[in-house]
């Protein structure tokens, strides 16, 4: 079950904010925040276990759900398909042009 803003701890707020600008890992924000490094992973582990963020990589996570907006933030699907959808309206402009030059 996903925390609300009210349930956040004063580190998971300073952790999502992070999260916000991009991928994160313990040391950088034990670093940047003075929490112990112990103390953000604990954080970390909570805010995996209530699905708001993931951790993408050994050691690297992300925000996927921001209690802030109440709506995810990273939606893989949908990332992938734009992403796509884009290389398509690409080659087609790369196509229309050398059938003009």
């Amino acid at each position: 079950m996903a925390l609300d803003e009210e349930d956040l701890s004063p580190a998971q707020e300073s952790i999502l904010r992070m999260l916000r600008e991009g991928r994160v890992t313990a040391p950088f924000v034990a670093e940047e925040t003075g929490y112990s490094l112990q103390y953000v992973r604990e954080q970390l582990a909570d805010l995996v276990k209530h699905s708001h963020v993931e951790k993408v990589y050994d050691g690297l996570y992300e925000l996927v759900k921001d209690p802030e907006k109440g709506q995810k933030t990273n939606d893989r699907w949908s990332t992938t398909l734009a992403g796509s959808w884009n290389v398509l309206k690409l080659i087609q402009l790369i196509d229309i042009y050398l059938r003009v030059v």
